[in-house]
């Protein structure tokens, strides 16, 4: 039997061509057709070219989905209450992408310029409007969760019974932190995505997809020197090995002027964070920040979008309820 395969595949080949054959197959689905989503096998229940009601064929669990997301490069919702923001919203159409190695205090920095509490695992910063997505909060939140501790991770690692735990918690994380981030960008939420930045074709890729959805993309780089990466990284409840360290900061550092010819010059915010007492350039480069915020979306695929969605949908009285 031949398969539709539905946004895992999509988005994980991003960037590649497909052809425009394959393209309408992810809107224009049939009852019974058979497809793979999330790597499982679903048939449809209905679909009217808006959304799609999918039940797994193993747990019968029934799963709706946004087909019209598809349209815009491949966002989805899932079976999660949809996040309710107007067009007008704070941080609409913005997505900042954090990058910097362990230890160079990047969500620190994250926190302070863009207002996000410590530790949450969906975080929301009132004063921005913005949505933080970073797999580490669910990850030691799940670690918490199961008595574990997020310091013994290296000793976990001799043991396979709980390396096999922690790497299950880990998974899980991941996949939490996915279905969020899916649902902020079906309403095209402001975004701030935290990541080390050094795969450079991952954040390639990811910025791409941002922007062929309409968002302007931003980039904040948080810079240090090797030894105080290295010395802040001792401090730290989840230690990476020393020569680990050496070599994320120099694939990072390597990666810094890609970055900014990705994002351009007026779109990269570079950030030395290697004194421990730098209050003073943070309010200045969160000025910075702000200033982005309030500027209004350039991206023409927003616009477009931001045009369409202040208008009465047309069609929407033949949508589902």
């Amino acid at each position: 039997m031949k398969y539709v395969k539905l946004f895992e595949d999509f988005v994980k080949r991003y960037g590649e061509k497909i052809s425009q054959s394959e393209f309408k197959k992810l809107t224009k689905l049939k009852k019974k057709q058979r497809v793979l989503y999330y790597g499982q096998e679903h048939e449809v229940l209905d679909s009217d070219g808006y959304v799609a009601r999918l039940r797994n064929m193993d747990s019968g669990e029934v799963t709706t989905v946004n087909l019209s997301m598809f349209n815009a490069k491949g966002a989805i919702t899932e079976n999660e209450e949809p996040v309710e923001e107007g067009i007008n919203d704070p941080g609409i159409l913005k997505a900042f992408f954090m990058a910097g190695g362990p230890g160079s205090g990047k969500s620190f920095v994250a926190n302070e310029l863009f207002g996000f509490p410590k530790g949450a695992t969906s975080s929301v910063s009132y004063a921005t409007g913005l949505k933080l997505v970073n797999n580490d909060n669910a990850f030691e939140a799940g670690l918490k969760k199961a008595g574990l501790d997020v310091g013994k991770l290296a000793d976990y690692k001799k043991d396979p019974d709980l390396w096999q735990k922690a790497m299950d918690i880990r998974t899980s994380a991941k996949s939490l932190t996915r279905r969020m981030q899916n649902n902020y960008i079906s309403g095209r939420l402001g975004q701030v995505i935290d990541g080390t930045g050094k795969d450079y074709n991952k954040i390639k890729g990811h910025r791409q997809l941002y922007y062929d959805l309409g968002y302007d993309t931003y980039m904040v780089f948080v810079n240090t020197s090797l030894e105080v990466a290295m010395e802040r990284n001792q401090a730290r409840d989840r230690k990476v090995p020393d020569d680990l360290v050496m070599t994320m900061w120099s694939n990072v550092q390597d990666n810094l002027g890609k970055f900014q010819k990705l994002f351009g010059s007026d779109k990269m915010i570079i950030v030395d964070n290697s004194s421990y007492d730098n209050e003073d350039l943070l309010d200045q480069i969160e000025k910075e920040v702000r200033k982005r915020l309030n500027k209004p979306v350039q991206n023409p695929n927003g616009k477009k979008w931001m045009q369409e969605m202040s208008q009465p949908y047309a069609k929407s009285k033949n949508r589902p309820a």
